[in-house]
C-alpha cells in the first residue's frame, strides 16, 4: 500500500464509495482493509475553508474508508507550497494561490470548488473610535492574513476602489488579527463574516 494515497486514487476511491454506500447493505466475512491515509491542509479557519475538518470531524472520511489527517488555518500561499513539497495531498483554499503556483511553473491544479463564485468581498472591521466609512482608512494599518494571499488582493483592490492608501500588516490568523485590532494595535481588519458579527459585540468594532 502506499504511504499516502494520490489524489487520482482519492477521487476514484471516494466516488465509488458513496455508490456503494447508497446501495442496500451487506455483510461479509472478509477483514476490514486498514484504511488508506489522506493528509489535508486547509487556508482558513473558515466554514468555506475547513469543509475537510467538518468531514473528519463527523466520521464522513472514515465512513468512507479514509484516514484523514487535516492541518488547519495554513494560509494560501503555504497550502499551495506544502502541496507541491509533498507534505500534504490536498490544500483547501482560494483560488488566488493556486493561480499563483501555476505561474511560478509549480504543479497545482483545482480540482473541487464548494460554491459558486461571489463578487462580496471579506468584511473590514474598524476601531469602535472609527465611523467606518473608507476615507478614514487612508494611512492606517488594515491587518491581514499575508502580504500576498487572496484576501490582501481584495483588500488592495478595495482601497483602490475607494481612492485610500493603507498599509496592509500581515498578521498570520484570524484570530492574531482580532487581538491586534481589539488592542489596538492596528486600525482595521479583514475577517471571514462571522467576526462581522463577533467584532461589534464583542469590542465594539465597525
Amino acid at each position: 500500500m502506499e504511504p499516502y494515497m494520490t489524489r487520482r486514487r482519492f477521487l476514484t476511491l471516494t466516488a465509488g464509495a458513496i455508490a456503494l454506500d447508497a446501495a442496500p447493505t451487506t455483510v461479509s466475512s472478509q477483514p476490514t482493509p486498514s484504511r488508506e491515509r489522506v493528509r489535508i491542509a486547509t487556508g482558513l479557519r473558515s466554514a468555506l475553508e475547513s469543509l475537510s475538518w467538518i468531514a473528519t470531524e463527523v466520521g464522513i472520511f472514515k465512513r468512507l474508508g479514509f484516514e484523514a489527517t487535516v492541518k488547519l488555518e495554513t494560509g494560501g500561499p503555504e497550502c499551495v507550497a506544502g502541496l507541491v513539497r509533498g507534505d500534504w495531498e490536498f490544500a483547501e483554499t482560494g483560488s488566488a494561490p493556486f493561480v499563483q503556483g501555476v505561474i511560478d511553473g509549480r504543479d497545482a491544479v483545482i480540482l473541487l470548488a464548494a460554491m459558486e463564485p461571489s463578487t462580496m468581498g471579506p468584511p473590514v472591521l474598524v476601531r469602535s473610535t472609527m465611523s467606518g466609512q473608507p476615507a478614514e482608512l487612508d494611512g492606517k494599518r488594515i491587518g491581514v492574513l499575508t502580504e500576498t494571499g487572496q484576501l490582501a488582493m481584495v483588500v488592495r483592490s478595495a482601497l483602490r476602489t475607494w481612492g485610500v492608501t493603507a498599509t496592509l500588516v500581515p498578521l498570520e490568523t484570524f484570530a492574531k488579527t482580532y487581538a491586534a485590532l481589539a488592542a489596538g494595535q492596528i486600525d482595521a481588519g479583514a475577517f471571514t463574516f462571522d467576526y462581522r458579527f463577533l467584532g461589534p459585540r464583542e469590542h465594539g468594532s465597525r
